[in-house]
Formats: structure tokens, sequence, C-alpha cells
């Protein structure tokens, strides 16, 4: 029960991110013919696109993770581990 409301609240805050992102405002490069072939944003605008996309990403990985159940380790045991392996390495 706790997981699906943790899941129903970072879907919320995603399409909230969403709509926020829909603020931004390109101009749109015609062809002779009118149609659309290109779009021109502002500096500000795609580096906000561009953060959404990352943090985006971010999330899809996440869960991919979440849903391996992959074994997990903590910084301690990955500087241990790694500390052993550069001893045999001498």
């Amino acid at each position: 029960m706790i997981k699906s409301k943790l899941l129903t609240l970072k879907s919320v805050k995603i399409i909230k991110r969403f709509f926020e992102m829909i603020k931004i405002k390109p101009n749109f490069v015609y062809d002779e013919e009118e149609n659309k072939v290109g779009a021109i944003l502002s500096i500000n605008d795609f580096e906000a696109l561009i953060n959404e996309l990352e943090d985006y990403q971010d999330y899809k990985l996440i869960n991919e993770r979440k849903n391996k159940q992959e074994k997990l380790y903590t910084l301690e045991e990955v500087i241990k581990e790694t500390e052993e392996r550069l001893k045999g390495d001498f």
C-alpha cells in the first residue's frame, strides 16, 4: 500500500514538472509552403528541457533497477572490495 502511494506521488511530481515544461515557447521555422520544419528555443528553455529529459531518464533508470532486485552495495563495501583487488594487482 505504501509503495503504490509513493509511486503515485512520484507520478504526480513528474506530471507537474511536465506541465511546467509546457511553458516553453519555441519560435518555429517554416519552409516556403508554411510547413513547420524546425524550432528555435532560448538558452533558458533549452537548458530547462534538457534538465527535464535527464530527470526523466534518471527516473526510468531507478524504476528499472528497482524491478531487477540486484544486490546493492554500501560505499564501505565498494571501498573494501576495491582495496582488496588493488592489493592483488601489486
